[in-house]
């Protein structure tokens, strides 16, 4: 029973860990598509130029 619960509670941090790391980047991909942004219509690109990076 106690070797359940440890592996439960190891699969319930691990989802944790991966979605903090999931929307830290969703923000700091906004921010930065924001302050790179010059011109209207270039967010996309660079989005785009950030997923393929990341």
């Amino acid at each position: 029973m106690e070797a359940e619960l440890v592996a439960l509670a190891a699969a319930g941090a691990t989802a944790f860990v991966q979605q903090l790391a999931v929307d830290s980047w969703a923000q700091a991909r906004d921010r930065i598509v924001s302050f790179f942004s010059r011109r209207a219509g270039e967010e996309g690109v660079i989005a785009g130029e950030l997923e393929t990076s990341r």
